[in-house]
């Protein structure tokens, strides 16, 4: 359930990338929150600052999206705690308003 890589990335300077967009509809908040916190704090300690964090756009779940709200919760509860710097969608496109379904996450 989940993946995570320590594979440098060339565009954005990302250091790694965490795919939790695969989680299904039978997964929990918890195990999702749990799975990227300690992704998170595993890529911490092995050096990383930037992680791009795969959520997907949410558009095939039967009864709305999961991952997505559930990341992003996470993620500002730890800027609240000061374990992460940021959070903000990645973007593309002409006018970068294109939501790519991942988070770009700067560590503190």
């Amino acid at each position: 359930m989940g993946f995570f890589s320590t594979r440098p990335t060339e565009e954005n300077h990302i250091d790694a990338e965490i795919d939790c967009h695969h989680f299904g509809a039978g997964s929990t908040p918890n195990q999702i929150e749990s799975f990227v916190g300690n992704a998170l704090w595993e890529l911490r300690v092995a050096g990383a600052h930037t992680i791009r964090v795969i959520v997907g756009k949410g558009l095939h779940s039967q009864f709305g999206p999961v991952v997505k709200p559930t990341v992003e919760r996470l993620l500002a509860q730890l800027k609240k705690e000061k374990r992460i710097r940021s959070f903000a969608y990645e973007r593309i496109g002409r006018d970068r308003h294109e939501n790519t379904g991942a988070i770009i996450v700067t560590l503190s």
